[in-house]
């Protein structure tokens, strides 16, 4: 009698401690600090305040979230490596800031034809699952976001390549700068925060961005024209991402909520970001901002210029070991294949 007591009162105490220690970990809190590049003002800086706002929602506030806009709590380059570190456990940046730091990732910054950012930012997710590249290995990456072209904006007309010869256009580093050179265009690259005072003092004649730029950052009050080379423009990347021991510390209904929101909200923002360009080319175009369309002659002859940057892309990241032919093929059949 007393032994089945015993197993009785034995076996309660199992129940009470499993459910304790459910109840604990379904009541505890993890706190994490998302350092954002991007201000609150910026419509996309907005919705990934409205991105970590769901996924405290849709885990029943086991998670909270404190956003720290505008580079305050890292500065964006430094972004990713501030994960790593755990002086932030979530964030947003380009990749494109620091310049070599992702090599493999440098194969989305070729132009593949597509013309919006929803559909660029499936093929830059579609790309990070296909390869894995190593270069993101240290952080878990929640989603990419990539932008749709990144064209050029002018002082004066550019109807075709002769009228590049020699302009001094703004532009980020790395592949893009070969680009801009081989469309016989000057890069200079600058903080985007040098652009303006730059274009209104003739420092540059012109920068290579999505149109966006002309509201958002109101360059449209300094440049009167914008070449749609769509087939020559550059995207940019973007991650977001958080820190793998924080991650690993999640109960993994948890970290499948939070990859439910982090993939929805991927094609929210890029559905953003194309608006936002559409809505920059409609008030600018209000304002008598030319627009220039390429005829499909003129266009191959720039897309033949920048034609050997493919080769040298392969070349160079190959001799470091990169699966370069195989990514590359990879965007131009992905392109091929989903774009209009």
């Amino acid at each position: 009698m007393k032994k089945r007591f015993l197993a009785f009162i034995v076996s309660v105490f199992c129940f009470l401690g499993l459910f304790i220690g459910s109840s604990f970990a379904a009541d505890s809190v993890a706190k994490l600090e998302f350092a954002n590049f991007l201000p609150s003002n910026n419509p996309l800086g907005a919705m990934l305040e409205e991105y970590s706002k769901e996924i405290e929602k849709r885990t029943n506030g086991r998670i909270k979230i404190t956003v720290h806009p505008g580079g305050t709590l890292t500065p964006a380059p430094q972004t990713y490596d501030s994960i790593i570190r755990g002086i932030a456990d979530m964030g947003f940046a380009s990749l494109d800031l620091t310049v070599g730091r992702f090599p493999l990732m440098e194969s989305l910054n070729l132009p593949y034809g597509v013309k919006d950012a929803v559909m660029m930012t499936k093929l830059s997710n579609a790309f990070y699952n296909k390869f894995k590249p190593k270069e993101l290995d240290e952080v878990h990456i929640l989603f990419l976001l990539t932008h749709g072209p990144g064209i050029v904006h002018t002082k004066k007309p550019v109807r075709q390549l002769e009228d590049l010869k020699g302009l001094k256009l703004r532009c980020p580093g790395g592949y893009i700068v070969r680009m801009v050179q081989a469309l016989g265009a000057v890069p200079v690259v600058m903080p985007m925060s040098e652009v303006y005072d730059s274009l209104s003092k003739g420092v540059v004649d012109g920068i290579v961005a999505t149109p966006d730029a002309l509201k958002f950052f109101k360059f449209g009050e300094v440049v009167q024209y914008t070449t749609n080379n769509y087939r020559t423009a550059y995207e940019s990347t973007g991650f977001c991402g958080m820190n793998k021991k924080k991650w690993n510390s999640l109960p993994p209904d948890v970290q499948k909520i939070v990859m439910q929101v982090s993939e929805e909200y991927a094609g929210k923002l890029a559905k953003l970001w194309d608006s936002m360009d559409q809505e920059s080319i409609k008030e600018s175009g209000a304002k008598k901002h030319t627009f220039i369309t390429l005829g499909k002659e003129e266009e191959e002859r720039w897309r033949q210029r920048i034609q050997p940057l493919y080769d040298e892309f392969i070349k160079e990241k190959t001799a470091k070991g990169l699966p370069a032919a195989d990514a590359i093929k990879f965007c131009q059949d992905w392109a091929k294949a989903n774009q209009n």
